[in-house]
């Protein structure tokens, strides 16, 4: 008698006799038998099993994400400007932009600073995305940031093995000198670019065997890409 009494005082142990209707003996049988352990997965508490069901299948999803390839940071934070860094070319866009892979993976879009290429329906647009891709290749590029223009690509001063393919592409006449953003340049290579851009135009080089080429910032402004 005194153990029994003793294990009803224990925290751990609930007494029979004060375990109130829900449970009446073991010999009752039926709907009176109603306590949390002997229903169904419907009457487990606050928790369904539904609701556990959706629980673990979140808790999945939320695992998955964090480990997946497309959850995981592919785009990395642009460099403060002035920091060069090497990237290796992937792709090449159009005649002034292309895709790189950082030595973290990530990949990258980057504009060519000073300059702006035909547009992808302008006359010579494939043949300048050509030549940039030539100049580019598949080769480790040093590049210079600037900013971030309003399409999340960096705006970048870029040297392939001691060439500028900016200038390159102004000398060959298939792309126009953006002087309108001068400013991101530095005073000497802005005389260099307007001074390649001039020359192209004088010898009919490039596009600029055409009377009057369109200027691609003009022919964006008519809502044309």
């Amino acid at each position: 008698m005194k153990l029994l009494r003793g294990l009803a005082a224990a925290p751990f142990y609930r007494s029979p006799q004060k375990a109130g209707p829900r449970m009446t003996g073991p010999r009752t049988a039926g709907p009176r038998m109603a306590g949390p352990w002997m229903a169904g997965p419907r009457k487990l508490g606050p928790i369904s099993g539904s609701r556990r069901q959706a629980v673990l299948f979140a808790g999945l999803l939320l695992s998955l994400a964090l480990v997946s390839p497309w959850a995981s940071s592919r785009t990395p934070q642009a460099p403060a400007a002035g920091e060069s860094f090497r990237a290796a070319t992937i792709a090449v866009s159009d005649g002034d932009s292309f895709v790189v892979r950082g030595a973290d993976g990530a990949r990258l879009r980057v504009r060519l600073a000073g300059i702006d290429a035909p547009e992808r329906s302008q006359p010579y647009s494939a043949v300048a995305r050509r030549h940039l891709d030539e100049l580019l290749g598949k080769r480790e590029l040093v590049l210079e940031p600037i900013k971030i223009d309003p399409f999340g690509r960096l705006v970048a001063q870029v040297d392939v093995d001691g060439v500028d393919p900016a200038l390159a592409m102004l000398e060959a006449g298939l792309a126009w000198h953006f002087a309108r953003y001068d400013r991101d340049l530095p005073p000497a290579l802005r005389v260099r670019y307007a001074d390649a851009a001039a020359l192209a135009r004088r010898e009919r080089v490039g596009l600029w065997r055409d009377d009057t080429p369109e200027p691609p910032w003009d022919f964006r402004r008519r809502g044309s890409r």
